[in-house]
């Protein structure tokens, strides 16, 4: 089984984001977000829109990987 959760659960932290926050930075809905977490949600749906803009708020908030 894949470790996207805490995967997730690291980016996150490491940006000093809470759940709430970084779902509405990425346009994921929050309990979505805390599910995929958790890995009680198996769907990816959803996965492919928050990695793009995890990159997008990598790209705003350190602007030299631009």
């Amino acid at each position: 089984m894949s470790d996207y959760g805490k995967t997730i659960k690291e980016i996150r932290k490491v940006y000093g984001y809470t759940q709430t926050q970084l779902a509405k930075a990425t346009n994921i809905v929050q309990q979505n977000l805390s599910a995929w977490e958790n890995q009680t949600l198996i769907s990816a749906y959803g996965l492919p829109t928050f990695r793009y803009q995890h990159q997008r708020i990598n790209r705003s908030r350190n602007p030299a990987r631009k």
